[in-house]
């Protein structure tokens, strides 16, 4: 079962850095998002109760799309060929074809290809946004 306050403290711990990394102040965030002075502490500080309305405020405010943190603190569970035979309908003919046991085992490895290409797009994508926000490409033009 799931840990409700576990969790809470992971997001908040991954907004946290999410804040850092956008090497925004706090009182900028606030503005943008629409909260009063001192409210994003008392946020992330746990002194409010987290609502996914604040989450989701906070990262338009840092210009994150949420698919990107959630995606990140709950990625996607990869099913297996044999889940994939599994969902289709009792005595469909499609699950006693040996063949279609075979297209199925290709077609979860393919899946999971993708999958971990598209994974490896978006760290890729998250190095590049850090890289930005310590602005390491500046550094670079000036040695």
């Amino acid at each position: 079962m799931i840990d409700a306050k576990q969790e809470a403290r992971r997001l908040l711990d991954r907004l946290r850095m999410i804040i850092y990394l956008s090497s925004l102040r706090h009182g900028e965030i606030e503005e943008r998002a629409g909260f009063s002075r001192g409210y994003l502490s008392q946020i992330l500080s746990g002194s409010v109760e987290l609502k996914f309305r604040h989450v989701i405020t906070i990262l338009d405010a840092v210009g994150v799309a949420p698919a990107v943190l959630f995606a990140e603190l709950y990625p996607h569970r990869r099913r297996t060929a044999e889940e994939l035979l599994d969902s289709l309908p009792a005595g469909s003919r499609l699950r006693e074809d040996p063949f279609v046991g075979q297209l199925a085992h290709l077609f979860a490895f393919g899946i999971e290809a993708l999958i971990d290409l598209y994974e490896r797009l978006e760290r890729c994508e998250d190095a590049l946004f850090e890289l930005g926000a310590i602005d390491v490409s500046d550094r670079s033009k000036t040695g």
